[in-house]
């Protein structure tokens, strides 16, 4: 059961007040603990740790104490390139963001309505990372850590990327930490062992006896 008969909300936080009848039993040792959880949005500003403030304060009887905790976000900027020198801006690919290089989880995102689009991580969101300008795009509210994208959709003529693309996070970070994803053109040749392979071998093989069955005949019409 709840100690609290009151909570008012408003767009700069909430308000709780204490039961009466909860506050009666408490004792001059008792001690109350008020834990509260609160996410960032995509409004959160980037690289300051006084940036996002978030302050509590507890007033009970003649006294007040007041906590404020600060929480510092990272970002980084993706650009989608071919593998020129020139880093030539490649459209449309899109990504996906894993906790791991393989297997994991999906770490959700979401998109703002802007004129330049960024992505936030947010839990109720799942879209895909597109990359749409050469000036790449922005994606936050990270912590410190290692990401990886993984290539959803690869450039018209530029093959997908066959493993994850690793993006490191380092707390303390004053700016975006850019990241390019590199897309190379040409035929890919089948993976190894696959049906594509055996193909190619029964080839190969039908050539060569070919080429040894010519070669006999030749023989015994020179004998």
């Amino acid at each position: 059961m709840s100690c609290f008969n009151e909570r008012e909300t408003s767009a700069h936080g909430f308000t709780l007040v204490l039961k009466a009848d909860y506050v009666k039993k408490l004792s001059d040792t008792d001690v109350v603990t008020v834990a509260y959880s609160a996410v960032i949005n995509k409004d959160a500003e980037i690289d300051d740790a006084t940036g996002n403030s978030n302050t509590a304060t507890l007033t009970y009887s003649q006294q007040t104490a007041t906590d404020t905790v600060y929480v510092a976000t990272y970002d980084f900027q993706l650009f989608k390139t071919d593998g020129s020198a020139e880093h030539t801006y490649l459209p449309g690919a899109t990504f996906k963001l894993y906790d791991a290089l393989t297997g994991g989880n999906l770490i959700t995102v979401g998109k703002d309505d802007s004129d330049d689009p960024r992505y936030y991580l947010d839990s109720t969101k799942d879209v895909e990372i597109e990359v749409t300008s050469e000036d790449g795009v922005n994606v936050r509210g990270l912590k410190p850590g290692t990401y990886y994208l993984e290539e959803t959709h690869a450039p018209s003529g530029y093959n997908k990327l066959t493993e994850r693309k690793p993006v490191t996070i380092t707390s303390g970070q004053t700016t975006a930490h850019e990241v390019y994803v590199e897309n190379h053109a040409g035929a890919e040749l089948p993976s190894t062992g696959g049906r594509g392979t055996t193909l190619l071998y029964a080839i190969g093989a039908a050539l060569v006896i070919g080429a040894a069955v010519l070669l006999i005949a030749r023989r015994r019409t020179e004998q």
